[in-house]
């Protein structure tokens, strides 16, 4: 089993509670449901394919690692969704995707990888339609949700909480991403509470 085949295994396993409704916290927060939504960091697309069952929206998967896109398409097509679906592999600092042609960007607990934060912000900024959003961070929709995944999650890695405790430094709080998005002239709201830690930018 490869790094990105462990990773779905425990998001389908584990995580999988939390992406229908962070999900739809997202359609309701951003109120975006047409036109193209891209997947940073996305994994096998759990979060992306929650979106897409909610909206009538068309999904650009991106991940750096080619076997999570594989996994995506793979789950695309078992979903009958394909049609409405792409695949990219590509960092967050350089996107193979058009100037403005991307009305909803989401990214769910993979900006803490990224090299380059300055550089993937102005790439998202730059692939970002002018009234659309970009929704990044991390979170578990609901304190009952985390609750009930921190303690499969303890089972499966008693390290787990530390790691994701690590991952709120300065330099990659809500409070730093939204000063980062806003000195490359992003208007941004942070949200901050049981839903988790994210941050809404805008043109």
């Amino acid at each position: 089993m490869n790094k990105a085949q462990e990773f779905d295994r425990i998001a389908t396993e584990i995580f999988a509670p939390l992406y229908p409704v962070v999900a739809q916290q997202i359609v309701e927060r951003c109120g975006i449901t047409k036109g193209t939504c891209l997947d940073a960091g996305c994994g096998g697309g759990m979060l992306g394919f929650s979106i897409l069952e909610q909206t009538a929206m068309k999904m650009i998967f991106a991940d750096i690692n080619p076997d999570a896109i594989e996994i995506a398409i793979s789950r695309a097509s078992d979903k009958g969704m394909s049609s409405r679906v792409r695949g990219v592999v590509c960092s967050a600092e350089d996107m193979p995707v058009d100037d403005a042609s991307v009305d909803l960007v989401i990214s769910r607990g993979s900006v803490w990888f990224w090299e380059d934060h300055e550089k993937a912000f102005s790439e998202l900024l730059r692939i970002l339609s002018p009234k659309g959003k970009i929704y990044i961070g991390g979170g578990f929709g609901t304190k009952e949700i985390f609750e009930q995944i921190d303690k499969e999650m303890s089972k499966e890695n008693p390290q787990w909480r530390e790691n994701v405790r690590k991952k709120f430094t300065r330099e990659h709080t809500p409070e730093s991403i939204a000063e980062s998005f806003t000195k490359l002239g992003a208007t941004c709201t942070i949200i901050d509470d049981d839903s988790g830690h994210w941050v809404i930018a805008e043109k």
